[in-house]
C-alpha cells in the first residue's frame, strides 16, 4: 500500500508550512499591520514562493511520486478557513466607497487605498475608528486569502493533470480521452447521463451526489483543460453554472431517454 504522507519522501516543506499556518490566521490582522502589508508579504508573496518551491519539487522527485505530493499539497491548500469565503463579502464596501471588484487589490479610490494602508501603530486612533478600519481591513484581506488560495489550487491542480498525463504516457498506460468540447459540454452531457441513470456515481452519506469526487473521477478518464471545483459545477444539472449549457442542448432538441425506457 502506498504511503500518503510527506514522510514518505523528501520534499521541501518550509513555504508550505508557512503558507498554510499564514493563511489560516484570523488575527493577522493588528495595529502594526495594515491589509497592503499583510497581502503582500503573507499572501502574494507567499504565493509566489510556495509555487516555486511545488515546481523544485517536481523536478526532484521521481515520476512515480509526482500525484502522491500534489494530492498532499492540495489537501493542505483545501484546509484554509477562508476558501469558502464568500465572494461577495466585499459588495457594501465597493458600493460605499464607488469601487469594483476588477480593481483589486489597486482601488482607483482614494479613500478606500487610504483606509487599507491604515494601521494604528502608535495608538492614536480612538476605539471607534480603528475598530472601523478593523473590520473593513478584515473583510479585505478574508478575500484575498480566499482568492489566492483558489489560484493556487487551480495552479496545482493543472500541475497534477500536466504531470499525471505525462507520466502516463510515459509508462505506456493507455492516455486519457481527449475531449475537444467545452468542459460545460463535458459536464452537461455527463451529468445528463447520471441523471438518467446511465452512470453510477459517488455518494456521499446522506445519498446525494458527490460531485467534488464525480469531477475528480472523470478528470482520470478525460484529458480536458478545466478544474474539479469548475467541472463538479457543469455535472450539477440543478446549479447555475449548467443552466447556459442546459439551454442551448435544449435549444438544439438534445434528448436522452431514461435508460429504464429503452432497457
Amino acid at each position: 500500500m502506498e504511503n500518503t504522507d510527506y514522510n514518505s519522501f523528501a520534499v521541501k516543506q518550509q513555504i508550505l508550512k508557512q503558507f498554510s499556518c499564514t493563511i489560516s490566521n484570523y488575527d493577522a490582522l493588528t495595529k502594526e499591520y495594515d491589509f497592503y502589508t499583510l497581502y503582500d508579504f503573507n499572501i502574494f508573496h507567499l504565493s509566489k514562493s510556495l509555487k516555486e518551491e511545488i515546481n523544485e519539487n517536481l523536478l526532484n522527485l521521481a515520476s512515480s511520486k509526482h500525484k502522491i505530493y500534489l494530492d498532499l499539497v492540495i489537501k493542505t491548500i483545501e484546509e484554509s478557513p477562508f476558501i469558502n469565503i464568500n465572494p461577495s463579502i466585499l459588495d457594501n464596501w465597493f458600493k460605499k466607497y464607488d469601487s469594483k471588484i476588477d480593481e483589486f487589490p489597486n482601488f482607483k479610490s482614494k479613500e478606500l487605498n487610504q483606509l487599507l494602508h491604515t494601521n494604528d501603530f502608535y495608538g492614536k486612533l480612538s476605539y471607534p475608528e480603528f475598530s472601523f478600519i478593523e473590520s473593513v481591513q478584515s473583510d479585505f484581506y478574508q478575500y484575498a486569502a480566499m482568492l489566492e488560495t483558489k489560484k493556487l489550487l487551480d495552479h496545482t491542480e493543472n500541475l497534477k493533470i500536466k504531470y499525471t498525463t505525462n507520466n502516463t504516457e510515459t509508462a505506456g498506460i493507455p492516455k486519457k480521452i481527449k475531449w475537444i468540447g467545452k468542459p460545460s459540454q463535458l459536464g452537461f452531457i455527463i451529468g445528463a447521463l447520471a441523471e438518467l441513470d446511465y452512470i453510477e456515481t459517488p455518494k456521499h452519506k446522506n445519498g446525494e451526489i458527490n460531485f467534488t469526487q464525480f469531477s475528480k473521477d472523470l478528470l482520470e478518464i478525460f484529458d480536458i483543460e478545466t478544474t474539479y471545483r469548475s467541472l463538479s459545477k457543469y455535472l450539477n444539472l440543478d446549479s447555475d453554472k449548467s443552466q447556459e449549457p442546459k439551454r442551448k442542448f435544449e435549444k438544439e432538441n438534445f434528448y436522452i431517454p431514461n435508460r429504464k425506457i429503452v432497457s
